[in-house]
């Protein structure tokens, strides 16, 4: 990538360099943190934050995302504060899909008791259902429009919040500040038979609110946002492409 932008005439006189500071399973809590402690050592021109609904919205409020294992930010007094309870928390309670209180069992019991280890066998069954449950309905709650008040609505607010912290840091420093729309599979499946199947068998109005709600935040905040999903979709339907993020 540093190499196409060198090409481009616009930075002709100008050595780029990117940076990655990217890390899988963060939400936008922990990547403005990283952004505190780690970001300006390197005294960026532009700061580019990855927007992915699918996990974004849910990474940053806890009654959606379950798992207490991690930082996040919570509105007190109409201001974001960040909440490290996780530090203090036992271990059996910080997450639903990965902790319960047959783990709190003592190891030589499981071990030594058959029945304890059909015990073990059920509640990790259990979990992955639970999971697979949760995830089933996380996949689509985010394409539509929450209502107002309820848990995906109010994440929503948080990541707004989060990501206007970011901006007025990164404007603050004298640097440029955007957002890239990472789209997701349903919405640039190279088959469009593919994607209304599964619009019409959900009930889904739209796969794009998401995309449009984001950018139109971005002009109401002064924050540019490049959407993913718009040359994705033509290219892949054009040369019946199937693009994969990893």
């Amino acid at each position: 990538m540093e190499e196409k932008l060198q090409q481009c005439p616009v930075l002709k006189d100008r050595k780029v360099g990117i940076i990655n500071f990217g890390v899988q399973g963060y939400g936008t809590a922990q990547e403005l943190m990283t952004f505190r402690h780690h970001v300006w050592d390197y005294a960026p021109d532009l700061v580019i934050l990855a927007f992915y609904a699918a996990n974004d919205i849910r990474n940053n409020y806890r009654p959606l995302e379950r798992n207490y294992l991690r930082p996040y930010f919570v509105y007190k007094n109409g201001e974001l504060e960040s909440d490290m309870s996780f530090r203090t928390m036992k271990s059996w309670p910080r997450g639903r899909y990965v902790f319960s209180m047959v783990d709190i069992l003592l190891i030589w019991l499981i071990e030594n008791y058959l029945i304890l280890q059909l015990i073990i066998k059920i509640d990790m069954d259990s979990k992955k259902s639970l999971f697979l449950n949760d995830y089933g309905k996380i996949i689509i709650s985010f394409y539509g429009e929450p209502q107002l008040n309820y848990d995906w609505d109010k994440g929503w607010q948080v990541i707004k919040g989060l990501i206007k912290l970011m901006r007025d840091e990164v404007y603050e420093k004298g640097a440029d500040f955007m957002i890239i729309a990472i789209s997701e599979s349903h919405q640039v499946h190279p088959d469009l038979e593919h994607s209304q199947k599964f619009q019409n068998n959900h009930n889904l109005s739209d796969l794009y609110y998401r995309d449009r709600r984001i950018e139109e935040f971005g002009k109401q905040e002064n924050i540019p946002v490049y959407i993913l999903a718009r040359p994705y979709r033509r290219k892949s339907r054009k040369n019946r492409e199937v693009f994969i993020w990893v």
